[in-house]
This record gives structure tokens, sequence and C-alpha cells, in this order.
């Protein structure tokens, strides 16, 4: 209890000191509309009078070939929760940044308005969504999850992926400069559920690889170009070494032993 209680309170330092910066406070102030708005929209989009599908042969043929009840309950409940908690991390790594936590932010946030306006100008249905042959997995077994879905016909760019994606390569991003040990734990999390979310929304029939194949090369880009500015304005570095003790000849002893 005293180890998680020690971890529990160096976590609410960091998030009292995060917040305690002006930039900090205005990011959050933003993001916070921005969620808020985000996820009212399900209550006054309408059905899209048109949308894009995409082949759901590979969505088909994983559950053809993998399905059983015990993985379609895993994945479902899977489905929800687990992108909550890798977005949990997602801003527990921008708090650990401290005064410049927002820079990261605003990469995350460019990411969410390239992924809104991208699926409300170019809706995709994904194959749980119309009569593709695939079965609609989530809704039959989680159906209360869909809350969680505010818009039903924005399957590019792949939201799941993308948001655990940006955070792996932030977590990879601050491993290699600062060489920390947490950080390396932090991008094996976010590397084995992007693993496993990838899977997943092409099993239930969330996505297809087009989806993800967009969410990629977006998230990607937008992290690239954050990066950038993060090695101009940012003090990041790889921690420095302690000299090493350079050997010291004996000549007193080389001649002793000379004579």
């Amino acid at each position: 209890m005293g180890i998680v209680g020690s971890h529990v309170r160096q976590v609410y330092d960091e998030v009292v000191e995060f917040v305690s910066y002006k930039n900090n406070k205005i990011y959050l102030a933003i993001v916070s509309a921005f969620l808020v708005g985000y996820q009212s929209l399900q209550f006054f989009l309408e059905h899209p009078d048109w949308y894009v599908t995409f082949d759901p042969g590979l969505t088909i043929w994983l559950q053809e070939t993998f399905s059983f009840p015990l993985l379609d309950y895993a994945l479902s409940y899977y489905y929800p929760i687990g992108f909550i908690a890798c977005l949990v991390l997602l801003n527990y790594l921008m708090v650990k940044e401290g005064s410049q936590g927002w820079k990261w932010g605003y990469a995350v946030l460019c990411c969410w308005v390239a992924h809104l306006v991208i699926e409300m100008a170019y809706p995709v249905a994904p194959p749980l969504r119309w009569d593709s042959g695939a079965r609609p997995i989530r809704l039959d077994v989680f159906p209360l999850s869909d809350m969680l879905v505010s818009v039903k016909y924005g399957g590019l760019p792949s939201g799941h992926f993308g948001y655990v994606f940006i955070g792996y390569l932030i977590a990879r991003y601050k491993h290699i400069r600062t060489g920390l040990s947490s950080y390396n734990k932090y991008k094996l999390f976010l590397l084995a559920n992007l693993i496993i979310t990838t899977f997943t929304v092409l099993y239930l029939g969330e996505h297809t690889w087009e989806d993800l194949a967009a969410s990629f090369f977006i998230f990607g880009g937008i992290f690239w170009v954050f990066s950038q500015w993060m090695e101009k304005t940012t003090d990041v570095h790889m921690p420095e070494r302690s000299p090493q003790p350079v050997p010291q000849a004996n000549y007193a002893e080389s001649y002793s032993e000379e004579s």
C-alpha cells in the first residue's frame, strides 16, 4: 500500500504542477470544450444522406476464422475500456511534461480536429453499420458502449488506432531523448494496446484497413510536425553520462620493475 500510495502522491503532485501553468490551463479549457461538443454530436447528427463503404472482406474473414463467444465478449468490452485506458496514459504523458505539456496537447488536439473535419466531410460507414455481411458483434454484446461513439459514420480515420498510435510515438520519442525507463514502459504498454486495438477494430467491424492506413499517415504526420517543433523549442536531450575514469599508469611501479 505504501508503494501504491507513493505513486498516487507522485501523480497528484505532477497534475497539480501541470495545472499551475497558464498555457496548460488554456489548453485544458479548449480541450474540455471540444470534448463536450464532440460527444454532443451524437444527439444532433442524423443518418447521412450518403456515405462511403470499403470492402469488408477482412472483417468477415476474421470473424469466420476466429469468432467464439469469449473472444466476442472480451473484445467488445476491451473496445471502450482499453481505449479509455490508453487515453488516460496519453494525457499523463502531457502531464509529465510540466510547463511544456500543452505543446503535445495541441498535437493531439490537431489530430482531433483533423479527425472531425474528415469524418464530417467524408462519411465512411464501418462494416458493422451497413449490410456488409459482417456481424455487428459489439452492438449485440455491449450496446451501451455505442454511447461513446459520437459519429457513427466516421470510419475514416480510425480514432481508436490513431490516438493509441500517437501516444506510442510520443512515449517512444521521450524514451529515445531521455533514456528514462518509465517512458520505455509506457511505450511498450501502448505498443501492445496498438496491436490489440488493430485486431479488435478489424474483427468487430469498427474499421477497415483503409481507415487504419489513413490514421497512420494523418496522426503520424501531425506527430512528425510537432516533434520537429519540440526539437526547436524544448530542452530535450539524452541524459549525460558520467565521465569514465581514465586508467592511470603507475610509472613508479613500472620503473622499479625495470630496475
